[in-house]
């Protein structure tokens, strides 16, 4: 009896830790896989890499970009220039309006295969994720996420890994890859990238989340705890009677 009751915990903890849990944590990995094969000059261009990464947790349906619509300025300036101060202060509004709940940054890559890595926490409220880092030298174009969920139906989702194509922020002129190009006008809708300086569109990165850890809720710690204790205190009494 007492070791169908531990065993009646475990199931019980694991259920409440997949189901009740309001934040999970992950390591996330940036990993950058340019290499010469996806260029159609069939080298890369002095200098390549992909710039700081930044983005936010977010409410569902509410990400930093997406295709179809128009880049905001921080994500112009992101694209453009790398530079993620005008993003990180979106990102700071719309944290105070309620959609985000964290930014997140992490640094670039400098050479190919290379990758960088971090931890983050998720909460329930707040279980998408969206991102975004410059493909540099170029005029508008970047590598990102948006509105991933790392969430379902069954909790939180254990391992999660996406592969990154080339997008156009839509803002800037060029199919080259070069800086200070002339500005789009209008601003284009976001779009995958249709330039000739890529052989298509070639996966050049992936985006990883791994789950570490899933903090208990104190209810359901509780009330584990309690089972625990039953069995334990039933295995005992079960082996005393058994010994008579």
């Amino acid at each position: 009896m007492g070791n169908s009751i531990r065993v009646l915990s475990a199931v019980f903890l694991n259920f409440c830790v997949a189901t009740t849990a309001s934040a999970a944590v992950y390591n996330m990995t940036f990993t950058g896989l340019w290499e010469d094969a996806h260029v159609a000059s069939g080298s890369l261009p002095g200098s390549a890499h992909f710039t700081t990464l930044i983005g936010a947790t977010h409410k569902a349906g509410e990400p930093l970009w997406a295709p179809g619509e128009l880049a905001s300025p921080g994500i112009e300036n992101v694209a453009e220039l790398g530079s993620t101060f005008q993003l990180a202060s979106e990102i700071s509004a719309l944290k105070a309006s309620g959609s985000v709940k964290d930014q997140i940054s992490l640094g670039g890559i400098n050479s190919f295969p290379d990758s960088r890595r971090r931890e983050i926490e998720v909460f329930a409220s707040h279980d998408h994720v969206s991102l975004i880092s410059m493909i540099a030298p170029s005029p508008d174009w970047f590598v990102g996420v948006y509105d991933v969920a790392l969430r379902d139906a069954s909790g939180w989702i254990d391992s999660l890994s996406i592969d990154l194509h080339p997008w156009d922020a839509g803002t800037e002129e060029g199919d080259r890859f070069s800086l200070s190009n002339a500005a789009s006008n209008p601003h284009q809708p976001i779009a995958l990238l249709q330039a000739n300086s890529f052989n298509g569109s070639p996966v050049i990165g992936t985006l990883s989340f791994d789950l570490v850890a899933v903090p208990l809720p104190g209810a359901a710690l509780l009330f584990a705890s309690a089972f625990a204790v039953m069995g334990l205190v039933r295995g005992k009494s079960g082996a005393a009677s058994d010994s008579l």
